[in-house]
């Protein structure tokens, strides 16, 4: 009896575990803050590229500029939208790191604390809520690109409190911050397609609404005005000039069956979900559990209100967890259908955007869904197996315990494995030689200001007073440091510019057919390709590697504003010498990833006589 009495005084503790979001946020980032700057990111879309939509957005926040000077020779304001505006006057006010570390936090605790909300609200159960968020916080999702990926939960919960008709003023606080938060064309259209949905049922069945109804009102006067010159350009035509993506040559899947198959198992790039393992758990509680419909009805009409009340929250839970399973279903044909051929050939026919809108990203739902799903079979699981042991509920609560442990143990496995948290922690663990690049290896920020005092000593000259340009590494290393770059990486810049810069490396171009197709059919990477190094962007100092057949225009370098070129290997002297490329120096430390050959950028002396 005494047991009894202290497990109905810790079950409402248990059952409000929202406060674990802080420990949780302390083991996630324990070794970010030992390591600081020596802490291990995705560089991949993340640090080289869209990382600097916020930085060049907070430098300018306010100011009217309409075009920024310091990529791609002036990248219009246009081309340089981010993924989640909430986050722009981090970047305005802290340096670049700290900012991204600030929204990384931020992003981190609305996953656990969107999820943990959307399970408990549908389960009843907080220590599911606990489990599911736990494991949805440490997927690999990019921070940069702010609540499109873990957003949706907290975005569910608000709606699905509307519905309910609870806590309005809060919900209406969570949409707006959904929406600030999470990019239109990555998850936003998706939940504005639920939501619509979810209103013309309502409409449907004559359950009127007006919290909902405001609810998703809101969301979409809110994404208008945070994407207003993106609905402008697409009601009024125009966006001051014209994209590169209109050359933009889409590839799709010919495979139907098997794309469908392997997006349903695995999800896709930047939305890895690692759900794979709870698939057929899944699919065992709906069969299961889909014997119990009968029973439910039965003691919903049957005499104890606790009992009937039970049952219909057992039958809410199943419809939810059978109408998710069937979301990732048709998730999963639909992304199989954009990636058909007749929608590629129609997407590759027409311009403007429906040409580059990539609505096979749908699947950008799936860690939401899946988790979410997860939950509510844990949930019923947990909730619904009396019936199973009615007079053993001690032993019940044990056996079910373990299966939903079986369940979704395999999984989290599988998330710590291929988190950037097991990656930190080999980073520290290992001083820092497990061989992958830091956030300080990237950068290089030592040689970077080395590079800029050396020029400013010779010269007299501040950055904003030349351009540069990089080979054998990424220009997002040189643009962290302030120089100003004719390279860089954008999904959205000037097509002029485009063809102007492929006159840099169409030499190179020439000898490799697939960086050819490479910069030509995408582009978005605005690089010095070459045929040495082709796409390889990361020269380490200690490489073996220097480029002996380069043939870079550098006239048409100089004519664009390159004066110097930022080298990661060195350039055989006659090779540079006949480019019209003179040595300023070379600049490495002792702990540095790069080695950096700097190059005064005189022009093709034989072709132009500079």
């Amino acid at each position: 009896m005494e047991a009894g009495k202290n497990l109905q005084k810790i079950v409402p503790k248990l059952n409000n575990l929202l406060w674990m979001v802080l420990p949780l946020l302390v083991v996630f980032f324990f070794y970010f803050f030992l390591l600081g700057k020596d802490c291990v990111f995705e560089i991949n879309d993340q640090l080289d590229e869209t990382l600097f939509t916020y930085v060049l957005n907070g430098k300018y926040l306010f100011s009217g500029v309409e075009n920024y000077p310091e990529m791609l020779g002036g990248v219009p304001k246009g081309g340089m939208s981010v993924s989640a505006c909430l986050f722009i006057p981090l970047y305005k006010f802290l340096p670049v790191f700290q900012a991204f570390m600030v929204q990384y936090i931020i992003v981190v605790a609305t996953a656990y604390i969107g999820m943990y909300l959307c399970v408990k609200e549908l389960t009843g159960s907080g220590i599911i809520g606990f489990l599911c968020g736990g494991m949805f916080m440490f997927l690999p999702y990019q921070p940069v690109y702010g609540l499109s990926v873990v957003g949706g939960p907290l975005l569910f919960y608000a709606f699905l409190c509307l519905y309910r008709q609870k806590h309005v003023i809060i919900d209406g606080l969570l949409i707006l911050y959904f929406a600030l938060g999470a990019n239109l064309v990555l998850l936003g259209y998706v939940a504005l397609g639920f939501v619509f949905l979810a209103n013309i049922w309502m409409f449907e069945r004559r359950k009127r609404n007006r919290l909902f109804l405001m609810g998703s009102l809101e969301l979409l006067f809110a994404y208008i005005v945070v994407n207003f010159s993106l609905f402008s350009e697409l009601l009024l035509g125009g966006g001051g000039y014209v994209s590169h993506r209109e050359e933009m040559v889409i590839t799709g899947n010919g495979d139907f069956w098997g794309c469908v198959k392997d997006i349903f198992l695995n999800s896709a790039q930047h939305a890895f979900s690692y759900h794979r393992k709870l698939i057929l758990p899944i699919l065992a509680v709906v069969i299961f559990y889909g014997f119990r419909w009968k029973g439910w009805k039965r003691e919903m009409n049957a005499a104890g209100v606790r009992r009937a009340e039970n049952a219909e929250q057992c039958r809410d839970m199943y419809i939810w967890l059978v109408m998710i399973l069937g979301i990732n279903v048709l998730t999963a044909l639909f992304y199989g259908f954009c990636q058909s051929d007749i929608v590629v050939d129609f997407r590759n026919s027409v311009s403007g955007f429906f040409h580059y809108f990539s609505p096979q990203r749908v699947y950008w739902i799936y860690p939401t869904a899946w988790y979410v799903a997860a939950g509510l079979a844990a949930g019923l699981l947990w909730k619904d197996h009396d019936f199973l042991f009615p007079k053993r509920k001690a032993a019940g609560h044990i056996i079910v315990g373990a299966l939903i442990c079986a369940m979704l143990v395999p999984t989290a496995w599988d998330i710590r494995q291929n988190s950037i948290w097991i990656l930190n922690k080999s980073q520290y663990k290992n001083n820092r030689s497990v061989g992958l690049m830091s956030w300080a290896d990237y950068f290089a920020e030592d040689l970077m200001r080395e590079i800029d005092a050396a020029i400013y000593e010779e010269t007299g000259r501040t950055k904003e007073e030349y351009r540069v340009a990089s080979l054998g590494m990424c220009p997002a290393v040189a643009l962290e440091a302030g120089f100003y770059c004719i390279d860089g990486y954008s999904n959205n810049y000037s097509l002029e510019y485009k063809h102007e810069f492929r006159k840099i490396i169409e030499k190179e171009l020439e000898k490799c057919p697939g960086m050819k197709a490479y910069f030509d059919d995408w582009g978005s990477r605005c690089y010095l390709f070459t045929e040495e190094s082709q796409n390889y962007y990361y020269l380490a100092k200690d490489a073996d590697f220097r480029y002996e057949r380069l043939e870079l225009d550098t006239g048409k370098m100089r004519e664009m504003g390159c004066e110097y070129l930022f080298s990661a290997a060195e350039i055989e002297e006659g090779n540079a010498e006949r480019m019209g490329l003179e040595l300023f120096g070379v600049f490495e430390t002792e702990g540095s990833y790069y080695g950096v050959w700097v190059y005064e950028n005189n022009g093709e002396k034989d072709d132009r006589g500079n």
